[in-house]
């Protein structure tokens, strides 16, 4: 990854197993990652409800995984389950990652959106203009929007949900990156979710509230810029021209490189 990020502190607020890529494309750019997950990712909790849920996808028409983590404990409950996606169930994915994830498990997936990597985009996907009468199966943490499904039953589907994952907040806290923050050594925050934006005030204290609201922010989507404005952020929100690692660590890149020049 090109680029120089030299002397500039990011923080990486993904879940611990996925932070790896992001930490390493900043370092590639010289700049320094400080890991500070506000979101553990673990197996929900109901797994009778789960087992049901699954048991759907043998019906489907088509199944969407809307996320990585969507894909990873989907399949693990799928072959708990003994349960298969096999044709002429078509698969679709919200995006690069996740497709790219269901083809390492040998599956094929037949739509990604193009160039919008949410629900907006995969209710343009011509396997989903024509859906009445069918049935489709969508995997999911707890929660979330329900654009996609609302969209899908109002075109005359059958949709059911299969939560196989959920977001919880850490449990502990790295008590010496909030001393770096306090002190002014985080030069950019990164958010890829409203989650995550979230549970990081969650997490501050009340008093530490200020280090949100006025940090540059660095995300993926107008949608999450937009969310971190209506929780408080003034500061500088730096929107990435695509969902991708490389994307976002380039606009921060653009920002050093424009800050360099005033």
């Amino acid at each position: 990854m090109r680029g120089n990020l030299t002397r500039v502190t990011v923080l990486v607020t993904r879940a611990p197993h996925q932070a790896g890529p992001l930490c390493e494309l900043i370092e590639q750019a010289h700049g320094i990652a400080v890991r500070f997950p506000v979101t553990t990712i673990c197996e929900v909790e109901n797994l009778s409800q789960l087992e049901s849920a699954v048991a759907h996808v043998r019906q489907a028409d088509k199944v969407i995984f809307v996320s990585p983590n969507a894909v990873e404990f989907g399949l693990k409950a799928l072959k708990t389950h003994a349960i298969r996606i096999d044709p002429p169930t078509e698969i679709l994915a919200v995006g690069p990652g996740t497709a790219n994830r269901l083809r390492e498990q040998g599956l094929p997936v037949s739509g990604i959106p193009l160039d919008q990597f949410n629900s907006e985009g995969l209710l343009k996907l011509p396997q989903l203009v024509q859906v009445k009468g069918q049935k489709v199966v969508i995997f999911r943490g707890e929660g979330g929007r329900e654009r996609l499904h609302d969209r899908l039953v109002a075109l005359g589907a059958r949709v059911d949900y299969v939560e196989c994952y959920q977001r919880s907040l850490p449990e502990q806290i790295d008590t010496r990156t909030m001393a770096m923050w306090r002190n002014g050594e985080i030069d950019v925050v990164t958010l890829t979710s409203n989650t995550a934006a979230d549970h990081l005030l969650q997490i501050l204290s009340p008093t530490d509230h200020d280090l949100f609201e006025n940090s540059v922010i660095a995300t993926v989507t107008t949608r999450i810029e937009q969310y971190c404005r209506q929780l408080g952020c003034t500061g500088q929100i730096l929107v990435s021209a695509g969902p991708g690692d490389e994307a976002l660590v380039s606009r921060i890149n653009d920002w050093r490189a424009q800050a360099q020049r005033q």
